[in-house]
């Protein structure tokens, strides 16, 4: 986690707002070893209490709560339960950090003392198990960490955050829902984009970084074919 901060926070403020480059390793290690015990607490807390995409209520509250304890101004309800931050400090770039909130329909068989034991009713009112599988959790706790590492320094850098928390992003439909409720259009337009996911292909301890789209998208499309019924494995028969 304090890796993955300090990494973070360099992107962030790149372009040497700072001042000695060690001086700042050491105080931005500091700030995330000060934090690292009780950001913890609300991983685990994250894990156990995981909601299914489009029902991250609670989960979208603690992040605006979260948010509001470190000074942003928060605004919630955004594509349905996005949530919204802004932290100005003066004049500067304007940066967008984004996590993700949802989890799956998953049943935790990981034998972790903290582990999942929700069932949940779906969009569609199927019961569920659920957990955050995919690393949902350790996202918003990651982001809320280099959030509260860069308020901390405040005093070093200008420019204005913008942190989102993003609902429904397994099955796609979080992202164009606050585009649609105008993500962009009720908030600064940032400058540059920050997000990121977990790996189990890099060793524990270190990050991958690439300047552009590096994670598969997903796009659906529906097709309505016209002409006569018939057996798919004798189509031409039809």
């Amino acid at each position: 986690m304090r890796y993955l901060l300090s990494i973070s926070v360099l992107f962030i403020c790149f372009g040497g707002v700072f001042g000695q480059k060690n001086t700042l390793n050491d105080r931005i290690s500091g700030s995330a070893s000060s934090m690292e015990e009780s950001y913890r607490t609300i991983y685990i807390d994250l894990h156990q209490n995981p909601e299914l995409s489009l029902m991250e209520v609670k989960t979208a509250a603690k992040m605006a709560g979260q948010l509001k304890n470190l000074g942003f101004e928060v605004t919630t309800g955004i594509g349905g339960n996005g949530v919204v931050g802004i932290f100005r400090n003066g004049p500067g770039k304007t940066i967008m950090l984004r996590t993700d909130m949802d989890a799956l329909p998953v049943k935790e068989n990981t034998g972790l003392a903290y582990a999942s034991n929700i069932v949940m009713k779906d969009a569609k009112g199927n019961e569920n198990p659920v957990m955050h599988a995919c690393g949902h959790d350790l996202h918003m706790t990651t982001w809320l960490g280099t959030l509260s590492t860069l308020v901390s320094l405040k005093k070093e850098w200008k420019g204005t955050l913008i942190a989102v928390g993003q609902p429904a992003e397994e099955g796609t439909m979080g992202a164009q829902a606050m585009l649609d409720d105008g993500l962009f259009k009720k908030f600064p337009k940032p400058d540059i984009a920050l997000a990121y996911h977990v790996s189990p292909e890099l060793p524990a301890g270190t990050i991958g970084y690439f300047p552009g789209p590096i994670f598969a998208g997903v796009q659906t499309a529906e097709l309505t074919v016209f002409g006569y019924g018939g057996h798919g494995a004798t189509s031409q028969n039809h």
